[in-house]
């Protein structure tokens, strides 16, 4: 059995990761400011250059990796007065316009390299007419000496709550 750090989360299915096990239905918006960028981030995730695109396909939603044009509407949903930030949790105050750009940077450049962790550690949920960003779901460990994934997920605009998006996100 290899280390802690060295373990990515069980495998679904589908063979994607398995994000529906895990137990925290919660958006950190801090798990965004490192993992994606194409850097070690130190926590068992292997980042690579892997330049293959990730979609997971579903009925009214799809789960793909981000592009450019995700940037600006990301960007608004994290500013402040949005009511997603209200319901969640655990709480953690939205990043500062300043780390709000520092954000979409690392991001941009990501994207034009197509560097992309493997596992993914987040995935944008996109309409599944318009392939607009609608939320995210992303992953992260609760433990890493148990082995143990935790899941986030956040839809951002309230018109799309209460339609089973999330529930589907979580099952692709």
């Amino acid at each position: 059995m290899g280390t802690a750090a060295s373990r990515t989360p069980p495998t679904g299915a589908c063979g994607g990761h398995l994000l529906a096990g895990a137990t925290s239905l919660v958006y950190d918006a801090r798990s965004d400011t490192d993992n994606d960028s194409g850097q070690s981030d130190g926590k068992g995730t292997d980042v690579n250059t892997n330049k293959e695109a990730t979609r997971l396909v579903g009925g009214r939603i799809d789960l793909r990796d981000w592009r450019a044009a995700d940037l600006d509407r990301w960007a608004a949903w994290m500013a402040p007065g949005h009511r997603w930030k209200s319901l969640d949790g655990p709480y953690y105050a939205l990043p500062t316009p300043d780390e709000i750009e520092a954000m979409v940077e690392r991001r941009r450049v990501a994207i034009a390299e197509e560097t992309w962790p493997t596992p993914r550690v987040s995935l944008v949920i996109a309409d599944k007419e318009t392939d607009d960003l609608i939320g995210l779901v992303t992953w992260y460990w609760e433990s890493e000496e148990t082995a143990w994934p935790g899941v986030g997920i956040v839809i951002f605009d309230p018109a799309h709550w209460r339609g089973g998006r999330g529930y589907e996100a979580l099952g692709l």
